[in-house]
């Protein structure tokens, strides 16, 4: 087939399938959220938010290195069948003991019957999950990226479905569960009817153990993960209540999908621009330009986009959950989202210490990034026990954060943190005068309604960004393309 005189690759179909299926996978999740906050109370958002993040450890812990070991199998057979019989142990033990764990909680803890079904159901899709992730790992091997999106792309569909109609048909919270296991379900089932690789049970000691070593090393860095996520939301359930909890996952979630659709794609350019960086002569020197021009585009196309979240907050929760009651998550989500603006610079930590040889700081600099931000959470709670100012903490430990990984890559990489200041002066400047023209509009147009004052709030703010600019993004973006050029005739 070609078009326009070229040959279309059909081997780039793959990852481009598989990044639709991320973004769909997104959109039913924020269908999800959206639905169930316009029909939920704030204390059952936060018991299913609880119960499902606890399971979620489960299947993080119980899935750990199977998709990875399968992968890494010899292509054109069947992986070794000790590594889905390992998936299975590992993930039965983890359901068997959160059986266990959940029997007991429900003689000494009081809580409602559906919190328990919710618990109980959620704990259903840890074994179906641990055992997909083998299939997914035979598709990834093989190339059958395609095969993979399909697989996700129908299970979420599928879950949204299920969810939204046990919402209309009065469900509850549980609906969200009922979402949990018909993903599952689909997930195991596609993934089974795509590969058909169940085997013989077989156990050798000495394979299940070399598979249990490496998978406990990715079991570390998935707690460090998982505590980085959603730790927050168990310390303000152990601080505040349920509905305090709903509250900032509705927020954090909203905050986050932003944050998700601004950050995937710089951190795929980030990844080749140094790891092209890394192939040339003089390459400390030529990482740290690299790493200099990412900085200052990331920040030109972020800043905006979250800024703007921070004045649009109130504006985008009244249009998009409706009720009154929801009105608290928007100072969260203003708050969250100047803290996603700390992130920039960990997108590039992880690519730019992999290809100098320094992989081994990433383990430290996330547990690091853990201690840090619970203990921030922490304090948070304890002293003003409200989900803002966990919020605020939350943005101060990520300038925390920031500071030591600009520090850290400025002693290993050498970038200069003056030329990075050099090229936020532009985008700072615009943000500026979009942020002024942005509070005017509001004042503006206090008396119209939501939906105007939104458009009005985000078409303003695009346009004067845009104009205080000028050039200045187009020339960023013209060096990110060509940064190959700049980087090979660059002075050692």
């Amino acid at each position: 087939m070609v078009v326009l005189g070229r040959r279309i690759n059909l081997a780039t179909l793959g990852p481009l399938a598989l990044a639709a299926s991320r973004i769909l996978i997104q959109a039913c999740g924020l269908l999800v959220l959206i639905y169930a906050a316009r029909t939920l109370r704030q204390d059952e958002m936060g018991m299913f938010a609880l119960m499902s993040s606890a399971v979620l450890l489960a299947t993080k812990v119980s899935e750990a290195g199977w998709a990875e070991l399968a992968t890494a199998s010899s292509p054109g057979k069947l992986p070794d069948a000790n590594i889905f019989w390992c998936a299975v142990a590992a993930s039965g033990t983890m359901t068997l003991a959160y059986i266990l764990i959940g029997v007991v909680g429900g003689i000494f803890w009081e809580m409602p019957f559906h919190g328990w079904a919710i618990y109980f159901a959620m704990i259903c899709t840890v074994m179906p999950t641990a055992m997909a992730s083998t299939q997914y790992g035979v598709l990834i091997r093989d190339g059958r990226l395609s095969t993979l999106a399909g697989i996700q792309a129908v299970a979420e569909i599928a879950g949204t479905t299920v969810c939204i109609y046990s919402l209309m048909h009065g469900q509850g919270n549980l609906s969200l569960a009922y979402s949990r296991v018909t993903v599952a379900g689909f997930t195991v089932g596609g993934a089974f009817l795509a590969v058909r690789w169940i085997p013989s049970p077989t156990f050798s000691r000495a394979d299940w153990g070399d598979n249990y070593r490496y998978s406990m090393v990715l079991v570390a860095a998935r707690v460090v993960s998982f505590v980085n996520s959603y730790g927050a939301e168990f310390l303000i359930g152990a601080f505040l209540g349920l509905r305090e909890v709903g509250i900032y996952r509705v927020a954090s979630r909203i905050a986050g999908a932003v944050a998700e659709v601004c950050f995937e794609p710089l951190r795929v350019i980030g990844w080749n621009a140094i790891a092209a960086a890394s192939n040339l002569d003089q390459r400390r020197r030529k990482i740290s330009i690299a790493l200099e021009l990412l900085l200052g585009f990331a920040f030109f196309v972020c800043m905006p986009i979250f800024v703007g979240l921070y004045f649009v907050a109130s504006d985008l929760v009244d249009l998009v959950l409706e009720r009154a009651d929801w009105r608290e998550a928007a100072p969260i989500i203003a708050v969250l989202a100047l803290s996603k603006l700390c992130g920039i610079v960990s997108l590039f930590s992880e690519s730019s210490l992999s290809v100098i040889e320094k992989g081994k700081l990433i383990p430290r600099i996330a547990l690091l990034s853990m201690c840090v931000t619970t203990a921030f959470t922490a304090m948070g709670g304890y002293f003003y026990a409200t989900p803002v100012a966990i919020a605020w903490f939350q943005l101060g430990a990520g300038l925390f954060m920031t500071s030591f990984l600009g520090w850290l890559l400025y002693v290993n990489v050498g970038w200069s943190p003056v030329v990075v200041l050099k090229e936020l002066r532009h985008p700072l400047a615009a943000v500026g005068v979009m942020s002024a023209s942005m509070y005017a509009v509001t004042r503006l147009m206090q008396p119209g309604t939501t939906l105007m004052r939104l458009i009005a709030e985000v078409l303003i703010a695009a346009v004067t960004y845009l104009i205080a600019s000028g050039r200045e993004p187009w020339r960023q973006l013209s060096e990110i393309l060509a940064f190959r050029k700049r980087v090979a005739e660059s002075p050692a």
